[in-house]
């Protein structure tokens, strides 16, 4: 039995099952979404008592673990309301959030939420939908903690690892999970790990559990092909890390807060 992965065009040869993408999820109502909105004003003042704080002596988490649940945020496209996960990182002196392409699309503009309903606006500055990775630049979310960014530079030793990660599969309140890499598909240079995923766990950042190196992006789930197409959750793709243009990255990026800063001269 052969296997593909659900992508961003529907799993190649499965299009017309619908959209099974991680990330593609809609809330139950528009009226849900209105009053979530208006409850943002009055949760901010509650952000001090509301900041999820991990210790160790109440979880069992390690370091890597906590540090992947803290910088957990929800990145939902405005209109439809469809969302996947992202990471919250600081680079260079910028917050940002690194998620999948498919999560982002082609929005320029997209609300990041953190905790307590705290939302900000995060721009999109790098996108690559042919790696499946995206990056958006956010105003600093206080109910949040960035993550360490040391990423992985290659794939080397790295069968059978230990990795973790912290999303909202299935539009779960937010879920830290285990797995191991489990083999690297060379023909789509993705890896393959055994854990869980489901809708809304897309561009959830994957961690090397032991050493804290950011791997990659939760990417698909795979899908078995037989007599039927059949969802294998608890085999998942991931886009590396080491796909990450880092030049671009930074140029776009130092554009971008150009913009911003010359933007807020030119109001005073």
């Amino acid at each position: 039995m052969g296997s593909i992965f659900m992508d961003i065009e529907g799993a190649h040869m499965f299009k017309q099952i619908g959209f099974l993408f991680l990330s593609i999820i809609t809330l139950s109502s528009s009226t849900q979404s209105s009053a979530q909105s208006s409850t943002h004003a009055s949760n901010h003042d509650r952000l001090k008592v509301s900041i999820e704080v991990i210790n160790t002596s109440r979880t069992r988490l390690n370091s890597v673990e906590e540090m992947t649940r803290n910088a957990a945020v929800k990145v939902i496209q405005p209109e439809t309301q469809a969302f996947g996960s992202g990471t919250y990182f600081k680079l260079s002196g910028s917050y940002v959030i690194i998620t999948a392409s498919h999560v982002v699309q082609n929005i320029k503009e997209l609300h990041v939420v953190g905790l307590a309903g705290e939302t900000v606006v995060g721009t999109v500055f790098y996108n690559d939908p042919k790696a499946d990775i995206a990056m958006l630049r956010v105003d600093e979310i206080r109910s949040r903690r960035p993550a360490k960014f040391k990423y992985q530079k290659g794939h080397p030793n790295l069968i059978g690892s230990s990795i973790t990660y912290s999303g909202y599969p299935n539009d779960r309140d937010l879920l830290t999970l285990r797995g191991s890499i489990a083999g690297l598909e060379t023909s789509e240079d993705s890896l393959l790990a055994q854990s869980y995923a489901w809708m809304g766990a897309s561009g959830s950042g994957v961690f090397d559990r032991k050493n804290g190196n950011f791997i990659g992006v939760l990417s698909a789930v795979d899908v078995g092909v037989g007599f039927y197409p059949q969802i294998i959750e608890s085999i998942v793709w991931i886009s590396p890390a080491w796909k990450i243009n880092r030049e671009e990255v930074r140029k776009n990026l130092e554009k971008l807060e150009h913009e911003i800063k010359t933007k807020a001269s030119g109001k005073k």
